[in-house]
């Protein structure tokens, strides 16, 4: 029976001759393309997987990584002039459907659906509501800082893991 390992030993396969056709133009494919459709042919077979095998954690990623290649794919071929906005939106979308498909794959778990569906109306709430008050404005001012300090913090973080360390 075939695993995440070969499934995933395939698509890196798929991912490395995409990149090197789309780099010798062979193929005509940009970047977020490529990444889309590696990301979804990875979570296919492998939500199907997990489903068989119950196991509820990599039901989860791989829903969650299906929706990110959408994404991606969705930026490839539509001009998104405020991507902080989707990114956010999509969050919020991407993890309600990561809880719905975990109420799909068990309908006694009603927090699962409870879950997704707030994830989908706060979704909705910022896709819509926030815009209009300015919030996204707001936000992209603060990514803008986080974005000048993001190198900081990552220095920071591998320090302290460094430093604490088991000997």
């Amino acid at each position: 029976m075939i695993g995440y390992n070969k499934i995933g030993g395939m698509v890196l396969t798929l991912f490395g001759l995409l990149i090197s056709l789309a780099g010798f133009n062979v193929i005509k494919m940009g970047n977020d393309e490529i990444i889309g459709t590696v990301l979804i042919l990875q979570a296919i077979p492998s939500v199907f997987l997990s489903l068989m095998r119950n196991r509820k954690d990599l039901l989860f990623l791989f829903t969650v990584i299906f929706m990110i290649g959408i994404i991606f794919i969705i930026k490839s071929h539509f001009e998104i002039i405020e991507s902080r906005g989707l990114i956010f939106s999509s969050i919020l979308l991407i993890s309600g459907s990561g809880f719905l498909i975990l109420y799909i794959d068990n309908l006694k778990e009603q927090i699962f659906l409870y879950t997704g569906m707030l994830f989908f109306a706060l979704g909705y709430f910022s896709i819509t509501f926030l815009r209009e008050l300015g919030v996204i404005g707001f936000a992209n001012s603060l990514a803008n800082i986080a974005e000048d300090f993001w190198p900081i913090a990552l220095i920071l973080s591998g320090l302290t893991i460094f430093i604490n360390r088991r000997k």
